[in-house]
């Protein structure tokens, strides 16, 4: 009954885009925080260019819903630059997805509508409330059910659709809520890749006091790393 958090901060990113105005900027890095869950209807969004340099753009954004503040948020715009490159994020060896598109994953009824827009497939890791003891680490293919290029705000949504790590290790379902969301985009974008599937990694170390981490990370199929993103969560009551 509420958007996703993901989709939310990602409208806000393209706000954020359209302010920066300047193509040659592409998005780097941005942090949201999530300060009320999101309610069906609309919201306003207003930028602020903080500063902006030759190669550095710095944009902060504030969501509105029924006058009341949403999201905050702030990121850095930036165009490419000249330096050393090394890479020690190798894609996981995993099997590749299926041409069908079919979703495999586990999907929780609060999750819908929203998550029926979305494909996953895990190969990797535990199966969701198969393993109290851990570890709570998976990887798959991740997608959307309609194909379209991967771009900056579709990841944010992507990475927060769900193959949650900490699911191996429960009983049941728990409700949960993003609190902060960062991302760190590697690549320029678009990018449009065959089945417009990327590779994901999704783990989890702590989970403490109604609060959990949830790193992921992000490939195309040729081993591209597009992003990396981490969220804050919090439990709700059952």
């Amino acid at each position: 009954g509420r958007p996703q958090g993901g989709y939310v901060a990602a409208q806000v990113l393209m706000a954020m885009t359209e302010t920066v105005g300047d193509p040659a900027m592409h998005p780097r890095s941005i942090t949201a925080h999530l300060v009320r869950s999101p309610g069906l209807g609309d919201y306003e969004i207003t930028c602020s260019i903080e500063r902006r340099g030759r190669t550095i753009t710095n944009v902060s954004a504030r969501c509105f819903q029924e006058g009341k503040l949403q999201t905050v948020a702030i990121a850095v715009f930036g165009t490419d630059r000249h330096g050393p490159e090394f890479d020690e994020l190798p894609m996981p060896d995993i099997a590749p997805p299926t041409s069908d598109r079919s979703r495999e994953a586990f999907a929780p009824e609060y999750a819908y509508p929203f998550i029926g827009r979305i494909t996953a497939q895990p190969r990797l890791g535990g199966l969701p409330f198969a393993n109290p003891e851990g570890p709570m680490h998976n990887a798959g293919w991740l997608g959307f059910t309609d194909p379209r290029p991967f771009d900056a705000p579709g990841l944010m949504v992507l990475c927060d659709a769900g193959m949650m790590p900490f699911w191996i290790r429960l009983d049941d379902v728990v409700t949960t809520a993003t609190v902060d969301y960062t991302m760190h985009f590697r690549t320029d974008f678009p990018r449009s890749y065959l089945l417009e599937m990327g590779a994901i990694e999704n783990r989890t170390r702590l989970v403490k006091d109604g609060h959990m981490d949830w790193d992921i990370t992000m490939w195309g199929p040729d081993g591209e790393v597009l992003c990396l993103a981490r969220q804050g969560v919090i439990t709700l009551e059952r």
